[in-house]
């Protein structure tokens, strides 16, 4: 189903959206920018369905928000007399009148003109944009974040999605009324399924998913593990599902092939759902607990299924600081979540931690992304 192209307000569900784009497009942007000019000099980012980038009630929209960070990231450069990379933006819709709006938009709001900066815009449709994207994305010493916010989801193809991964160099962010995917799932004693999933899943599997899965929130889950194992282990793949009302879930789906940028994200879920770091729930909006459980029963959730996850792993054989490092950002939680459930199992003596050289150790766990890059065996974990 196609998303109204005469919505002119910026709805709740949509703000959650933006709320994401904003936190994740910080953290890129913060680290990306300090990235020695070695292996960065140039930064790209689209946004392929931008919208007129206002909305009443004065709501921004994903390009007013990208230009923002943007702006705020080009002054804390300069305050900090850093070398300031070149950002290069393009905005594209294919309804001219709402570029047209934007362009008003962006003058009007005085973003900085300087040399570092270049701002774009088009209205082509998606598959002609697309191609010229994907040459961007193989620029060397460049790096590239990619939104698409699509009309139709009938338009995604999974082989765009991976010719835009396949530089190594790109980031991608995909907004999917899964709700309306769903409902071909219960459709499926046919095979005229939709374009999306047929891509993604065989009739046979489709049929198989339709007798077992009852909910959209899980659905959206398995559609998830699917991706994941299309695109391969040397990419990462997570989601942030926004439940716009009873019967209306929304997805977003998040590519990379950097652990970092992977890591980046995962906070900006957390930030935003800081019980499960899973999604935004509409009765968010009215009520100060998230989804559909109160925080103390989300949070003891979490914390038995993480530990679940994590006893499982570590007894399959022992684990170095990097491989734990991975399961559990693969899993969805953060270091930080993982780090007080070992420091407890640790202090109870369910498992030690030892050094490279044999001895055990009570200080660090390590697991953080320097460690993982410079030091991946510093330590071994091994349960009891």
């Amino acid at each position: 189903m196609s998303k109204k192209k005469t919505q002119s307000n910026l709805l709740d569900h949509s703000a959650a959206k933006v709320l994401l784009l904003r936190t994740y497009i910080r953290n890129y942007l913060s680290v990306v920018s300090n990235t020695s000019n070695t292996y960065v000099q140039d930064i790209n980012i689209f946004d392929l369905f931008c919208g007129p980038g206002i909305y009443p009630g004065q709501k921004k929209g994903s390009p007013i928000v990208l230009l923002e960070e943007i702006k705020e990231i080009i002054y804390i450069q300069k305050a900090q007399k850093r070398n300031v990379k070149q950002i290069h933006c393009h905005f594209n819709d294919m309804n001219p009148a709402k570029v047209t709006t934007l362009l008003t938009e962006i003058t009007q709001r005085g973003f900085p003109k300087t040399p570092n900066l270049t701002i774009t815009t088009g209205s082509n449709n998606y598959s002609s944009v697309l191609n010229t994207v994907v040459p961007v994305t193989k620029k060397p010493k460049s790096k590239t974040f990619v939104f698409i916010d699509p009309f139709s989801y009938k338009e995604i193809k999974m082989t765009d999605i991976q010719e835009l991964l396949n530089s190594g160099q790109s980031e991608v962010l995909i907004w999917l009324p899964f709700n309306h995917i769903y409902r071909i799932k219960y459709n499926s004693k046919t095979e005229n399924i939709n374009p999306f999933l047929n891509q993604i899943y065989t009739f046979e599997e489709l049929q198989s998913i339709a007798a077992t899965v009852e909910k959209v929130w899980d659905f959206a889950e398995e559609v998830k593990q699917k991706l994941q194992s299309i695109v391969g282990d040397k990419y990462f793949v997570d989601s942030f599902n926004i439940k716009k009302d009873k019967t209306t879930l929304y997805c977003m789906f998040f590519f990379t092939p950097h652990i970092k940028g992977f890591q980046k994200m995962l906070e900006a879920k957390w930030k935003i759902d800081e019980q499960h770091g899973e999604g935004w729930h509409f009765l968010d909006s009215k009520i100060k607990h998230n989804l559909f459980n109160s925080p103390e029963i989300k949070s003891q959730f979490w914390v038995n299924k993480l530990k679940k996850y994590l006893e499982d792993f570590l007894r399959q054989k022992d684990r170095t600081n990097s491989e734990l490092f991975i399961h559990i950002l693969r899993l969805g939680f953060l270091p930080k979540h993982a780090g007080s459930i070992l420091k407890e199992w640790r202090k109870s003596g369910k498992i030690s931690v030892y050094l490279a050289d044999g001895n055990t150790t009570k200080s660090g766990l390590y697991l953080n992304y320097k460690c993982y890059k410079n030091s991946p065996n510093k330590v071994t974990f091994k349960i009891k």
